[in-house]
C-alpha cells in the first residue's frame, strides 16, 4: 500500500524551475508562499502525494518522497499517518525523529475517509477531539508543539516548535475547509465523549467543494444581465458558508450595483458579526461612506481601530 516512497535528503539546486499550470492554483500558492518566506533547505513532512512537487519545485527536501521503492520509507509513511491520529506530542516526536521543520497539511486528511484516505491505510475508524490531526484541522489554537503559519483554500502549513519554544498566533486568509463552526455545528459534533461525529462535516464538505462553480455561475449570469437568478445563486453561497465575509462583500456589492443600500448594509454587517476579520469592518466602512451613512461609518472605523491598532486604513 505504500509503495513507492522514499527520503529526499538533498536540498534541491539554488535555481528554481517554474511551476507548470497544470498543478492547481492552491499547491502553486503554497510552494509559491514557503519559497519565499521560509529558509532554503527546510525540511518538509507532507502526504507522499505532495512530496514530489515540493522537491521539483521548491527549495526543500521532504521526509517523504515518491520516486523510489523501499520498504524502510514505507514504513515511515505508515508511522507518520498513525502518529497523526494520536495525541498532538506523538507526532511531535515524530517530525523531531525525522528533522521535520515544517508539516504541510491538507484538508482532506481528516475529512476524506475511503480507499485513498490515510484513515484507510493505516485502518483508523473513529478521530478523537484530542487527537493531533483533530487540532490541526479545527484547533489550532490549541496546539503546543505547532505553530500555524500560512493558510490557502486547501492546505496549511506549520512550523515544528522547538522543545519550550512556545506558538505565536498568525493571521491567516480564511477557508471553510478548516471551519470548525461550519464543519462541526453545535449537537453534530460528538456521540461519544471525545469522539469526533465527521458525517456532518464530510456531507457539507460536499457542498463546499461545490462553492467555485456556483461563484462562477453567479458572475456570469450578472454579466448576462440575469439579475433575480444572480441575486439567487450568491444567496445560495452565502448559505453554504455564512462565515465567508469575501462572498458577503461580493453580494453586497451586487446589491450596490442593483441600488438596493439597505440590503448591501445587512450582509456587510453579518460579515463584520460572523467574522469579524480586518476586511470585513474595511468594506463596511467603505459602504457607509459610499452610501452617506457617516455615523455609521464612524462607529465602525473606531470599533475597528481598538481591534486592529497596527492597521493603518483606521487610524
Amino acid at each position: 500500500m505504500f509503495i513507492g516512497v522514499s527520503i529526499q535528503t538533498t536540498t534541491t539546486v539554488s535555481r528554481l524551475r517554474p511551476i507548470p499550470h497544470r498543478i492547481i492554483p492552491a499547491k502553486q500558492d503554497i510552494i509559491k508562499w514557503m519559497n519565499k518566506n521560509i529558509p532554503p533547505g527546510s525540511v518538509i513532512l507532507c502526504d507522499l502525494g505532495f512530496a514530489p512537487e515540493i522537491v521539483l519545485y521548491s527549495k526543500f527536501s521532504t521526509v517523504i518522497h515518491t520516486h523510489y521503492e523501499a520498504k524502510d520509507v514505507r514504513d515511515k509513511t505508515k508511522e507518520f499517518y498513525e502518529s497523526l491520529f494520536k495525541d498532538e506530542d506523538e507526532l511531535w516526536n515524530f517530525a523531531r525523529k525525522y528533522k521535520s521543520d515544517y508539516i504541510l497539511y491538507h484538508w482532506m486528511s481528516l475529512l476524506e475517509s475511503g480507499v485513498s484516505s490515510k484513515r484507510y491505510m493505516v485502518n483508523i475508524t473513529n478521530v478523537f477531539t484530542n487527537s493531533a490531526i483533530y487540532k490541526l484541522h479545527f484547533a489550532e489554537n490549541e496546539l503546543k508543539r505547532f505553530e500555524l503559519l500560512y493558510q490557502n483554500e486547501f492546505f496549511r502549513l506549520f512550523r515544528v516548535l522547538k522543545e519550550g519554544e512556545a506558538p505565536v498566533h498568525h493571521n491567516v486568509r480564511y477557508s471553510p475547509f478548516f471551519n470548525p463552526k461550519l464543519l462541526i455545528p453545535e449537537g453534530k459534533i460528538v456521540k461519544i465523549e471525545g469522539f469526533f461525529d465527521d458525517d456532518y462535516a464530510q456531507e457539507k464538505t460536499s457542498e463546499i467543494c461545490d462553492l467555485s462553480n456556483l461563484k462562477n455561475k453567479a458572475t456570469q449570469l450578472v454579466q448576462d444581465g440575469k439579475l433575480i437568478e444572480a441575486e439567487q445563486t450568491y444567496l445560495k453561497i452565502i448559505e453554504i458558508d455564512p462565515y465567508f465575509d469575501l462572498a458577503r462583500v461580493i453580494l453586497a456589492d451586487f446589491y450596490t450595483k442593483t441600488k438596493q443600500p439597505e440590503k448591501a448594509l445587512w450582509h456587510l454587517k453579518e460579515a463584520v458579526r460572523l467574522s469579524g476579520t480586518a476586511e470585513s469592518y474595511f468594506y463596511m466602512i467603505s459602504a457607509c461612506k459610499y452610501f452617506e451613512k457617516n455615523t455609521l461609518a464612524q462607529r465602525y472605523r473606531q470599533e475597528a481601530s481598538k481591534k486592529f491598532p497596527a492597521d493603518g486604513r483606521f487610524q
